[in-house]
C-alpha cells in the first residue's frame, strides 16, 4: 500500500517501506515547523516524566550506594 502512494520515491525510501517502516509518520514529521516539533518532544518528555512519577523509584531504600562487601 506504502508503495502505491509513493510511486516515486526514491530508492531508499522504498527500501526503508520494504523494511516496514511506516514513512507516513516520517512524511508527517518532516511536514512539522521546528516550533511543532518542540512541541511534540516537550509533550513526549512530559508523559514520558509522569509515567516515572507514577512508577515509582525502583527501590525506594536504593540510594545509589554499593552494597558493602562480605
Amino acid at each position: 500500500m506504502l508503495h502505491a502512494m509513493h510511486p516515486d520515491a526514491a530508492p531508499a525510501w522504498r527500501e526503508a517501506i520494504e523494511c516496514g517502516i511506516d514513512v507516513s509518520l516520517l512524511e508527517h514529521n518532516l511536514g512539522l515547523t521546528v516550533e511543532q516539533r518542540l512541541l511534540q518532544l516537550d509533550e513526549m518528555l512530559r508523559i514520558y516524566h509522569e509515567s516515572r512519577l507514577i512508577e515509582g523509584p525502583a527501590d525506594a531504600t536504593d540510594d545509589g550506594a554499593a552494597a558493602p562487601a562480605d
